[in-house]
């Protein structure tokens, strides 16, 4: 639970830019480069912000694929 009061810690503020570039990712639907625009960076450092915001579980892909079997 984050804090309400003071200055966020170097983890706590980089844990809100991890979730800030998965959501603009896959909530906006904005592309890595976008993104990588928006921040000034590479879209290669962008790939892996958003893997790392995945591994450590900002946020998860959960696919629902019914198997279809023929009977």
């Amino acid at each position: 639970m984050r804090r309400e009061e003071g200055p966020l810690s170097a983890e706590d503020e980089r844990l809100e830019f991890l979730g800030q570039v998965a959501a603009w990712y896959y909530e906006d639907g904005l592309d890595q480069s976008e993104i990588a625009s928006r921040i000034s960076k590479s879209r290669s450092l962008v790939s892996r912000l958003i893997d790392e915001a995945r591994s450590i579980g900002i946020f998860e892909i959960r696919l629902r694929f019914p198997l279809r079997r023929n009977a």
